[in-house]
């Protein structure tokens, strides 16, 4: 069977963000396996929960077409509600792990550069037009492997880019999935929060 070229590129471009993950962090080997360990098991949940978010949305052709069902591509709202999933999974995994310090940061490590080689592909192999996404990726990919003390902050710079360039130009897709515009400033607001949690946690500290 052969695989679409994206899926192609998204194997190679977590692979990648991976690899560069394991020999960029400063984290012991054993924190490092964990946290690869931690990062594809929540990548299989996502691609399981999306795959059957299909046959929430796309019901009526449970019964009518079920063969054409399966090979039907998961889109946008798929995309939507897996994430909303995808918390509980997250919350789930920070909870029992152990290391806590950095498990974020990490993580976010993976997905940045996952997301940074995805749109490098695209654009060196397929000739697609995806600078502004690859742009995006890139800062963030960079700031994150250089300014890790302050990943929120820039996280919170990055998810505001995209904000004002999904108003004025176009919307920045996720790994190819098209979003819409609120998605970005929700992530913003998510972000802003994770500042604030920070500041308040440290103010704790001091007293």
């Amino acid at each position: 069977m052969n695989l679409p070229p994206y899926i192609m590129a998204r194997g190679i471009a977590f692979v990648a963000g991976i690899v560069i993950y394991y020999f960029a962090s400063h984290q012991f080997s054993k924190v490092k396996k964990d946290r690869v360990s931690t990062f594809l098991s929540l990548l299989t949940s996502f691609v399981v929960v999306m795959f059957l978010m299909k046959f929430v949305t796309k019901f009526p052709m449970v019964f009518e077409y079920p063969l054409a069902l399966l090979a039907y591509p998961s889109g946008t709202f798929e995309f939507y509600l897996a994430c909303v999933v995808m918390v509980f999974f997250y919350q789930k995994e920070y909870i029992k792990n152990k290391n806590k310090e950095s498990f974020h940061y990490d993580l976010l490590m993976i997905v940045t550069g996952s997301s940074f080689f995805f749109y490098l592909i695209n654009l060196s192999v397929f000739n697609e037009g995806v600078l502004l996404e690859m742009g995006l990726w890139f800062c963030l990919y960079l700031s994150a492997l250089l300014i890790n003390e302050f990943w929120r902050e820039m996280l919170f710079v990055g998810m505001s880019i995209a904000t004002v360039l999904s108003f004025t130009l176009e919307v920045p897709a996720v790994m190819g999935i098209r979003v819409h515009k609120g998605f970005y400033l929700f992530l913003t607001l998510f972000s802003f929060i994770f500042i604030l949690k920070k500041r308040r946690n440290s103010k704790w500290d001091q007293t």
